[in-house]
């Protein structure tokens, strides 16, 4: 298997690898890479009753050998932007609405890969306890943290965690209608619509599954 993987190593590297001693650090790699294969196709050809079991007894042991729940094996964490933005929303009733917005330094042509802001939008339900009792934003802060820390993956970080304020604001225009309509009607048609997409009591379905 050596002698295979050197061959396909020659091929590959042409003349940017030319040194393939015992003491080169990349043959050390593809020695420790041929161990492992050789040891797992022994192990995976003993009887199963021999890998499960522990002697001298024959029995299985609980702690080595148990059988874990679908959940615990094949568990895995989000991993496009929409996925996290689901998770988030989905597990906390103080969120109405979440936006990730990936860091990205100025002026740099590179930048790292990873960095998050994460902009929230509290519910409506939230947003009024807050005002009673503005000290429960950061205990919810806190524990969005500790969750955020236990679903990102290597290499991913949330730097900034905002959790966005009411913002008061007057809506002024002009609006010219023709002569055939009533303005009371179309006023109520605004209004209408206006209040339809700026005020939501229930979570935003604006994720698509």
């Amino acid at each position: 298997m050596k002698k295979l993987g050197l061959s396909y190593v020659q091929k590959l590297s042409g003349e940017e690898w030319t040194d393939y001693n015992a003491h080169d650090p990349g043959v050390t790699i593809l020695e420790q890479l041929c161990f492992g294969l050789t040891d797992i196709a022994f192990r995976t050809n003993f009887p199963i009753e021999d890998i499960l079991a522990t002697p001298p007894k024959g029995l299985i042991s609980p702690r080595k050998n148990s059988f874990h729940s679908p959940s615990a094996v094949f568990s895995n964490h989000p991993v496009t932007l929409v996925d996290f933005r689901k998770l988030i929303i989905d597990s906390f009733e103080e969120i109405q609405n979440a936006w990730l917005i990936p860091l990205q330094e100025e002026y740099k042509a590179e930048s790292l890969n990873g960095l998050y802001k994460l902009e929230i939008m509290p519910s409506l339900a939230f947003s009024k306890e807050l005002e009673q009792n503005p000290g429960r934003e950061d205990g919810f802060l806190k524990s969005l943290r500790e969750y955020l820390e236990g679903i990102r993956n290597m290499g991913e970080y949330f730097e900034e965690v905002v959790l966005l304020k009411p913002e008061p604001f007057v809506l002024s225009a002009e609006i010219e209608i023709k002569e055939e309509l009533e303005p009371n009607k179309v006023m109520a048609e605004i209004l209408l619509n206006w209040k339809s997409t700026s005020i939501k009591p229930w979570p935003i379905p604006v994720l698509k599954s």
